[in-house]
């Protein structure tokens, strides 16, 4: 008897490694032998064999759509996982601003960060404001609404707290730490250029969120069990908000119901969220492909031998643990996967 046995032709079935295994099993399950006469008792181990093969196929066609690095560099989700991976913070909104003349009856200061509203909007002050009685001054509001939470302590290293709201509406200047009443500074970089010294970072989530770091013993703030930290952020439309109208409305300050005034001008200056493309670039660049050691092609050949891997992040000792020597001269090097 003759058996009739149509060839597979693999280059006309899916990249998906799901759908791949499934037209192979489905093909083999048809099918009384394999070409080379192989029996079916075999096709698993052949599904499995050509399932890795797929997979590793994939993972090139990936990372030819998904490369972290900057010339490549396409995919949204792929730039934002490599730029909070690398500890790189995405920019949020900035708020509008516009002028008010404001009286008071009496001599008063107001702090910065003081609510003000303005025709059922929300603005607020960045600098300290010195009132004197019956004296009219203009100053600068910016569009916005105060948003205050308080947090105990943990004792632990590298706390966090992240604010509930998303799509950056998180005002990217005007966030405020206090730890037992003491503003803390906000660093420019990571923790480790805050040695002995208090300090947090500013990193925003992939979602826009905003992500208060703290640090250890060594490097930046460590808040401890008995203290009391209190994270104040402005909500802000950002330009959105730009060019609506608020000539002539009449002012309120919260808390201070004798003070008066009116807007003089309308919000502008706002800005929106740094499109992500921006980061490719800079997270990219991050990696030290040009300038360390090991080059980009190093990498390519090292992380295209293992199926289903993406990307990989690296790290130094400086973002490891700069404390720490057993990493001197040590790259860190993570893969990021498809998953």
């Amino acid at each position: 008897m003759v058996v009739q046995v149509t060839e597979l032709t693999l280059s006309d079935l899916s990249i998906e490694m799901d759908d791949f295994r499934s037209d192979l099993n489905t093909y083999l399950s048809s099918q009384a032998v394999w070409k080379g006469q192989l029996t079916t008792m075999t096709s698993q181990t052949l599904i499995d064999i050509a399932s890795a093969v797929g997979t590793f196929d994939q993972s090139r066609l990936l990372r030819a759509y998904e490369d972290a690095f900057a010339e490549t560099a396409q995919n949204e989700d792929a730039i934002r996982a490599i730029t909070i991976m690398q500890g790189l913070r995405m920019t949020r909104k900035l708020p509008a601003v516009a002028y008010a003349s404001i009286v008071s009856p009496v001599t008063v200061t107001l702090d910065p960060y003081t609510q003000f509203t303005v025709a059922g909007s929300y603005f607020f002050n960045r600098e300290q404001i010195a009132m004197v009685a019956n004296v009219s001054q203009t100053v600068p509001l910016y569009q916005g609404k105060i948003v205050s939470y308080v947090m105990n302590g943990l004792g632990t290293e590298y706390q966090a707290g992240v604010s509930e709201e998303d799509s950056s509406e998180v005002s990217d200047v005007d966030v405020v730490v206090r730890i037992n009443g003491v503003i803390i500074p906000k660093t420019a970089g990571n923790m480790w250029n805050y040695r002995a010294q208090p300090a947090w970072a500013d990193l925003t989530k992939e979602d826009g969120r905003l992500n208060v770091q703290f640090g250890n013993s060594v490097f930046g703030s460590m808040p401890l069990i008995q203290d009391v930290v209190v994270v104040s952020y402005v909500l802000t439309d950002g330009d959105n908000s730009n060019n609506t109208i608020t000539v002539n409305k009449k002012v309120a300050v919260n808390g201070f119901s004798d003070i008066s005034g009116v807007m003089t001008t309308n919000p502008t200056g706002g800005t929106p969220i740094t499109p992500v493309a921006v980061y490719k670039n800079v997270a990219s660049g991050s990696f030290g492909t040009n300038l360390s050691a090991v080059t980009r092609s190093q990498y390519i050949g090292i992380i295209n031998t293992y199926p289903g891997i993406i990307d990989a992040v690296t790290q130094a000792q400086r973002e490891i643990d700069p404390m720490d020597l057993n990493y001197m001269n040590v790259i860190r090097v993570s893969a990021l996967i498809s998953s």
